[in-house]
């Protein structure tokens, strides 16, 4: 599943994750777009909104990323679900969670600041969604459903 994560930084620390869903194409938080940001050491070429009122940004950047596109699952009802970002790593790397859906949106489990953005995956390894909140206690949050 890490093989999916992208690190988007504003040139000094990561602030947020983000998942390949093409060759060129990472989807991501609509919060953590800003004026500059990298994502693997690129500028963006094109910022999409694809879902008005939702928080989420389709990204593109010039030539292939590092990073491998994954398969996407909008119909996934699975009730354990992984989280794959950068936020508790940080610079480190990317880490792996196990999330619990709850109800709707919202999930438990370890949820950090830097997360915003990063992929959510069933138990088959298909995105599902991608995190758009957290509580204050880290003890989970929201995610946008794809």
């Amino acid at each position: 599943l890490g093989a999916h994560a992208v690190k988007i930084t504003d040139g000094l620390a990561g602030y947020c994750s983000g998942a390949a869903i093409g060759p060129n194409t990472v989807v991501t938080a609509a919060h953590c777009i800003r004026d500059v940001m990298y994502i693997e050491g690129r500028h963006p070429l094109l910022v999409r909104y694809p879902v008005l009122g939702a928080d989420i940004a389709v990204i593109q950047v010039e030539g292939r990323l590092q990073a491998r596109p994954a398969i996407m699952n909008s119909a996934s009802q699975a009730r354990y679900l992984y989280l794959v970002g950068y936020g508790c790593g940080g610079m480190n790397g990317v880490e792996i969670r196990k999330l619990v859906r709850t109800w709707g949106r919202f999930v438990t489990g370890h949820v950090c600041g830097g997360d915003s953005g990063s992929g959510v995956y069933d138990g088959r390894g298909a995105l599902v969604g991608i995190v758009v909140t957290r509580y204050l206690d880290n003890s989970g949050g929201a995610i946008e459903w794809l």
